[in-house]
C-alpha cells in the first residue's frame, strides 16, 4: 500500500481472502472504488470474463477430479463450482465419515461441503419425499436453481443460489446473517423440509449417482427469497432457531448477553486473551446444546466477534461515563417530576425526594468504586486506574484504603 493511498483498498484481495471473487463482485465494486482502485478491479474482471468465455466452448471437455476419475463442468454448475471451498469435506458414505481433500477431488465424491466458513452462497434444503417440478409452486416457494434427488427412496436437496453472499466471520454483520437465517428456517418450514438438516454438506450436484434438474440460472437475493414466506413464525419456533443458520443466531444472542457483564472481570493486565478465551468456552458451551452443533470453525468465528467487540466497547472509562451521563441532576429530576406514585418512580428509576436522589448518587459512586477495586486487585496501576476512571489520585487512594480490612485499634 502506498504512503500517497493510506485509505486505498485492495479489492480484489479482499474479495479473494472471503472466496468472493466472482462477475457479479466485481462490477458491484467498480461503481463504488475509487480511481486508483479502478485499474486492478478492470484487470481482473478482463481475466474472469476471458476465462468464461473459453469456458463455455471447453465444457464438454474440462474436468475436475483425480486422475482415475474426472468430473466435468457444465456451463450450468459453474456457480456451483466456484464458490466451493478450496478444500471442503467430502464423502461417498456419509457414515464412514467426511475427509477434506481439494475441491477437484471432492467433485469426485457424493456428498461434499457446499459453502466455505466466511461466506454462504448457496441455501440447500433437505426434503425426505418425492418431489417434482410443480412441488414449489404448490407450497408457495420460490423455485431452487436445481434439485439433486436420490434415485433410490427419491429424496431430494433443493439449491437456492444466491445473487450477493452473506458474511458470517467475525468481519461481517450480524443483520444480513440473522435475515440469512430467517429466510432459511422459513423455506424450510414452507417446503416442509428437515430442521435437523445439519447445513455442512450435499448431494453433489455433478455426481452420476444422483438426477439432476437444473430449474434455472437466476440468483437470487434474500427479499426474493422471503416475498411469499412468514418469517415472523419461524422466530417462535425452537427447532428453527436450533439448526442450519439459525444456531449462528441462537449462540450469537445467548453469548453477547452473557457477555455485556461478565467483561468487567477481566478487566486487566492480559485481560484480552483470558476474555477471548472465556468467550470462546462459552460459545462451544452453547453450541452443544444443539441437536447437530455447530464446526468448530464458526463457533470460533462468533467468540472473536463477540469478545472483540465488548472489548472494544465496555470499558471502565465508558462505564464511568455512562454513570455520568445517566444520572446527572436535570435526567433525575426529569424523571421524578414525570412519575405520580412510587410505582412509576421505580419503574422510570427518578427520583421524588433529596433522600431518593442521595440514595441514587450513593449508588454510581460505589459502582465505580467497585470497578476501581477491581481493576487494583487486577494488577493495574494507580496511574492506570485514574486514567480509566477519570478521578483524582486521592480520591482514589481513599476508596482503595476504605475498601482494606481494618486494623486492629487499640
Amino acid at each position: 500500500m502506498s504512503a500517497d493511498l493510506p485509505n486505498k483498498k485492495d479489492w480484489v484481495s479482499i474479495l479473494k481472502r472471503n472466496n468472493a471473487l466472482t462477475l457479479e463482485n466485481i462490477r458491484r465494486a467498480l461503481k463504488n472504488c475509487d480511481d486508483g482502485e479502478r485499474q486492478a478491479l478492470q484487470s481482473e474482471l478482463d481475466r474472469l470474463n476471458a476465462k468464461h468465455s473459453g469456458a463455455s466452448s471447453r465444457s464438454s471437455s474440462r474436468g475436475f477430479g483425480t486422475r482415475n476419475q474426472r468430473v466435468s463442468i457444465p456451463l450450468e454448475h459453474r456457480f456451483f463450482v466456484d464458490h466451493l471451498p478450496h478444500k471442503p469435506y467430502c464423502t461417498d458414505d456419509l457414515a464412514s465419515g467426511l475427509k477434506v481433500r481439494p475441491a477437484r477431488e471432492a467433485l469426485a465424491h457424493k456428498y461434499l461441503q457446499y459453502n466455505n466458513p466466511s461466506m454462504v452462497w448457496v441455501i440447500v434444503q433437505d426434503i425426505d419425499r418425492d418431489v417434482d417440478r410443480d412441488y414449489f409452486s404448490r407450497q408457495k416457494a420460490q423455485q431452487p436453481n436445481c434439485i439433486v434427488r436420490n434415485r433410490v427412496n427419491n429424496h431430494v436437496h433443493a439449491l437456492y443460489f444466491l445473487a450477493a453472499g452473506v458474511c458470517r466471520t467475525s468481519a461481517g454483520r450480524l443483520k444480513p446473517l440473522r435475515y440469512l437465517a430467517a429466510v432459511e428456517g422459513a423455506l424450510c418450514r414452507q417446503l416442509d423440509a428437515d430442521p435437523g438438516f445439519a447445513g455442512l454438506v450435499t448431494k453433489n450436484p455433478l455426481h452420476p449417482s444422483w438426477e439432476t434438474m437444473v430449474q434455472h440460472d437466476h440468483l437470487w437475493s434474500l427479499a426474493e427469497l422471503a416475498a411469499p414466506l412468514d418469517l415472523a413464525a419461524v422466530s417462535n419456533e425452537k427447532s428453527y432457531r436450533d439448526a442450519g443458520l439459525g444456531r449462528n443466531v441462537t449462540a450469537f444472542d445467548a453469548v453477547r448477553l452473557w457477555a455485556y457483564s461478565a467483561v468487567r472481570d477481566f478487566w486487566g493486565p492480559n485481560g484480552l486473551n483470558r476474555w477471548s478465551a472465556a468467550v470462546l468456552g462459552k460459545v462451544d458451551e452453547v453450541n452443544r446444546q444443539f441437536p447437530q452443533p455447530l464446526p468448530f470453525a464458526e463457533v470460533k468465528a462468533i467468540a472473536k466477534s463477540i469478545s472483540h467487540w465488548t472489548w472494544q466497547r465496555f470499558t471502565p472509562a465508558g462505564l464511568h461515563g455512562l454513570i455520568e451521563r445517566t444520572h446527572t441532576p436535570e435526567l433525575q429530576s426529569g424523571r421524578g417530576k414525570k412519575a405520580t406514585n412510587q410505582a412509576q418512580i421505580a419503574s422510570l428509576g427518578g427520583v421524588a425526594s433529596g433522600r431518593a436522589r442521595r440514595k441514587a448518587s450513593l449508588e454510581a459512586s460505589e459502582s465505580i468504586r467497585a470497578t476501581a477495586r477491581l481493576m487494583r486487585v487486577q494488577g493495574m496501576s494507580y496511574r492506570a486506574i485514574e486514567e480509566a476512571l477519570g478521578v483524582h489520585r486521592a480520591t482514589l487512594h481513599r476508596w482503595l484504603n476504605l475498601s482494606r480490612e481494618p486494623a486492629y485499634i487499640r
